[in-house]
């Protein structure tokens, strides 16, 4: 994914590095779209980074979220054999040279933190020369020195099982070690494609301790539910015990019958009374602690009947909120009916209205229709009227000229 013409000198993909006191694999040297210049992607070990190998967008390399982080080449250090380079590639000689000396450091570890632990192979390492380097290989190889510290008993059910982890946290040490002496031979194509293969190698085998580590921690919770389902019922007994301890006292001591041996009741019962307060001052302090406990297990059950109350509480609402929200569902129903049927008058009406509109649109055409025939038969009157008017003056005409003649025939 780096382009190998902008890679800055001396480091590498692959590489072991050191960015701000963490420990990381280089993923990508290169230029960058979020800044210009030479940019070293590291992947860290414990995720104290920034991103996952993407940065505004765009992936540079594949790892898990805040693991990932982009330095400038001088902030990252190239880690060999344990140490930062000052400059100056050690030689094979150098490190054959100090493997003998790591290996009388784990020599001289006390005898104790050995003890359970199997012994590992003449290549096991520990890294001591620098204090980054010496946090990282302690990380790898204190939960072997724990768990055989934990579980030398042999009544511990879970003992061999992590016992068995150490052989390969030891190989990771290898692993880790060859890997940085390996680092610092200039990169080739076939070293290139060596570590790919012992990088996917170092990944299945991390994969396979998270899967032990994960069995473990489940096989640790199971003890420990066991241990306090045993503390409980010890709890229980010696709260009965105490119990009759506590009746016993108040009741008193009641006189011993004599025995054969012709002792005197009196001193027999004080006998059995000193016995019975020894006895009895004995557990004392066990009793407190237990009752320190049983009261911190009562105090957890009144949380939790707490809890169960609230819980009821929660489900009486829930069910008070269904039974309203079916009211009003109800209600709803039937508002969305009167909606329906007031919808349905408002039509009705609407087509009465319409009816309405066009008859009384019909009734006035037929009111100007009569009035349009009114006024024709108006002047149709006036006109009959002026001719029998004018009839009347040509009848009175033609009685004066009968006249007229009348009195010409009678002369």
């Amino acid at each position: 994914m780096a382009d190998p013409g902008s890679q800055p000198p001396g480091i590498d993909v692959g590489m072991r590095v050191e960015v701000s006191g963490n420990l990381g694999y280089v993923r990508y040297v290169g230029q960058t779209s979020f800044s210009t210049g030479r940019w070293v992607g590291v992947e860290l070990d414990l995720p104290r980074g920034k991103n996952g190998g993407v940065v505004e967008g765009k992936r540079y390399f594949d790892c898990k979220a805040m693991h990932g982080v982009f330095v400038r080449p001088p902030q990252a250090r190239i880690i060999v054999d344990g140490v930062a380079p000052t400059g100056v590639q050690p030689e094979p000689a150098g490190r054959a040279a100090s493997r003998p000396s790591s290996i009388s450091s784990r020599s001289q570890l006390p005898a104790g933190s050995r003890t359970g632990v199997p012994s590992r192979p003449s290549s096991v390492r520990t890294l001591v020369a620098s204090p980054t380097a010496a946090t990282g290989a302690s990380r790898l190889s204190k939960p072997p020195v724990r768990r055989a510290g934990t579980d030398s008993t042999p009544d511990s059910p879970g003992s061999a099982r992590r016992i068995r982890v150490a052989p390969q946290s030891a190989r990771d040490d290898d692993h880790h070690l060859a890997e940085r002496s390996r680092s610092s031979t200039p990169p080739t194509s076939a070293n290139l494609q060596q570590q790919q293969h012992q990088l996917l190698l170092q990944q299945q085998q991390l994969q396979l301790q998270r899967q032990q580590e994960a069995i473990l921690a489940e096989e640790e919770s199971k003890r420990l539910a066991m241990e306090e389902a045993l503390i409980q019922e010890e709890l229980e007994q010696e709260e009965e015990l105490a119990q009759k301890e506590q009746q016993q006292d108040q009741q008193g001591f009641a006189p011993l019958p004599a025995s054969a041996s012709g002792g005197t009741p009196s001193a027999q019962s004080q006998q059995g009374n000193n016995a019975q307060r020894t006895e009895a001052v004995v557990p004392l302090k066990e009793y407190e602690e237990l009752k320190i406990k049983l009261r911190i297990l009562e105090t957890k059950r009144t949380e939790d009947r707490e809890r169960i109350r609230d819980a009821e509480k929660a489900k009486e609402e829930s069910e008070q909120f269904l039974n309203i929200r079916t009211k009003l569902q109800a209600k709803l129903t039937e508002m969305q009916q009167e909606l329906r049927d007031s919808k349905r008058s408002l039509k009705e009406s609407q087509t009465e209205k319409e009816a309405f509109e066009n008859k009384y649109n019909d009734v006035l055409d037929s009111m100007e229709v009569t009035l349009l025939d009114k006024e024709m038969a108006e002047e149709r009157a006036e006109n009959l009227q002026h001719e029998v008017n004018m009839l009347k003056e040509k009848v009175d005409e033609m009685h004066v000229d009968l006249n007229v003649f009348q009195q010409e025939d009678g002369k």
